[in-house]
């Protein structure tokens, strides 16, 4: 099962859903807010995000706005690849991260809870392993912070 919701001008919010279904959303100027994605598409132009996922693929895309999710579960064989140009991103992220990981900010800081083996360390880049580092997981901002929490 899947959503798919586009839209030109204003919000998209999703709630009230079942877990396991897939979503696919996109605004140009307007906010995002889901809950209970399986995997989720989420872009948009002009707005933040905020996501709650469990499944396998997680790519979201915004050029001016913050990004806020909890992510509750990566299936194997998934990735995650979160791009801002202008926004922080914020995550929770489950006890059990098994991620290869890459975080990248032009002008803001970096930070992870998760133990990881680090490959390479900045203030606005953290590159490494959490758990065996089997699930791609990128995040890149040009002008935001990125946070990683428990």
């Amino acid at each position: 099962e899947e959503i798919r919701a586009n839209n030109i001008s204003g919000p998209i919010e999703i709630g009230n859903v079942g877990s396991g279904i897939d979503q696919f959303l996109e605004t140009v100027s307007g906010r995002i807010d889901t809950e209970r994605a399986s995997s989720l598409r989420a872009k948009s132009i002009s707005g933040s995000i905020r996501f709650n996922s469990d499944g396998k693929d997680l790519d979201i895309n915004t050029t001016s706005g913050r990004v806020h999710g909890e992510v509750a579960g990566l299936d194997p064989g998934g990735s995650v690849e979160i791009h801002t140009i202008s926004g922080a991103v914020e995550l929770q992220v489950f006890p059990g991260l098994d991620a290869d990981l890459e975080l990248r900010s032009v002008s803001g800081s970096v930070s992870c809870e998760f133990p990881v083996r680090i490959t390479e360390q900045r203030r606005n880049r953290l590159v490494g392993k959490v758990g065996d580092g089997t699930v791609p997981f990128e995040v890149n901002t040009v002008s935001g912070r990125i946070s990683i929490g428990r």
